[in-house]
């Protein structure tokens, strides 16, 4: 909350992530449940504040949205039992809808709403000792295109109308 209105609407997690889609009015909330540690992703009706669905998730460390598509995509590092993948939530019906797995764990994620095409950084691949930028089609969800980087990206943005892709990387403690 950030007017002076007292707009608060209480919920029972600890929140790490909020997105907005603003062609629905939707509010999205990742969080830790503080009673037993699971996590979850809430949609919230803005117009109501009410809850209006409860997500359990696996292990997720980024979160980004399309509004134009209506689409939440979830970066998921693997338990032992999982791949590590990006879940593609419909926010029409706030249900997983789908998953593409990586060979990587997802840092961060960006969506150009203008091409549909989702980006995502990786942590590390440990496989290559190199990080990744990964292009995914929001039209298909499948990898388009798949890029070795030199260094670890720790934040990513993209201006839809250039396509251009901007990344933040952690000095190197070596180099001047």
């Amino acid at each position: 909350k950030i007017d002076d209105d007292d707009d608060s609407i209480p919920i029972s997690l600890s929140p790490d992530h909020i997105i907005v889609n603003p062609n629905t009015n939707t509010i999205y909330v990742s969080g830790t449940n503080s009673s037993s540690s699971n996590k979850y992703l809430l949609a919230i009706d803005y117009t109501t504040t009410k809850v209006i669905n409860n997500i359990e998730l696996d292990n997720y460390l980024a979160l980004a949205l399309n509004p134009n598509t209506n689409k939440i995509y979830l970066g998921v590092a693997a338990d032992t039992n999982d791949k590590n993948k990006i879940t593609v939530i419909d926010g029409e019906k706030n249900e997983e809808k789908n998953s593409i797995e990586l060979n990587y764990i997802p840092g961060n994620i960006a969506v150009n709403t203008n091409t549909n095409e989702i980006y995502v950084t990786s942590i590390i691949n440990h496989e290559t000792g190199n990080a990744n930028l990964t292009v995914i089609s929001g039209t298909t969800n499948q990898v388009k295109y798949n890029k070795k980087l030199d260094y670890t990206p720790i934040a990513i943005s993209i201006n839809p109308n250039t396509n251009k892709i901007y990344l933040g990387v952690a000095a190197d403690t070596n180099n001047d």
